[in-house]
């Protein structure tokens, strides 16, 4: 009974630097506020099909762009994902698709990005998780 009194306590340690935890902290709230936003927002029906904008083809090569320069296949996949929607909306509106058509691709590609965004969610807790040691 004394030696467990006077033994060392184990600790939570991070092995990481703080700026990289407050980081992964903020893109947890930033992406899970996101993804609950959209879903509510999907859930609620409301749906529109937005005009293209003149940065949306920019937009979606330079996520494609880095996306397939980047090393990190995590990243890569995410961001690669995360093109389609603006991919998809500059090829529709080139085939001057039906309103109709482009609404269900919002519809689609905004369930592709609740899920991304859970998904990054998921990532940090486990990167989180893989961090945490006990000293």
């Amino acid at each position: 009974m004394v030696e467990s009194a006077t033994a060392p306590k184990k600790h939570l340690a991070l092995d990481t630097d703080w700026m990289s935890a407050t980081m992964a902290i903020c893109a947890f709230l930033i992406f899970g506020l996101l993804g609950a936003g959209m879903a509510w927002r999907m859930l609620q029906g409301k749906v529109d099909a937005g005009s293209v904008t003149w940065w949306a083809p920019l937009f979606a090569a330079g996520l494609i762009y880095l996306g397939v320069e980047s090393r990190d296949k995590v990243f890569r996949v995410a961001v690669l994902v995360f093109a389609i929607g603006p991919a998809s909306r500059t090829a529709l509106w080139l085939a001057r698709s039906s309103t109709e058509t482009r609404v269900i691709n919002e519809a689609f590609v905004a369930w592709l990005d609740i899920g991304l965004f859970f998904g990054i969610c998921v990532y940090v807790t486990h990167w989180f998780k893989a961090k945490l040691t006990h000293v």
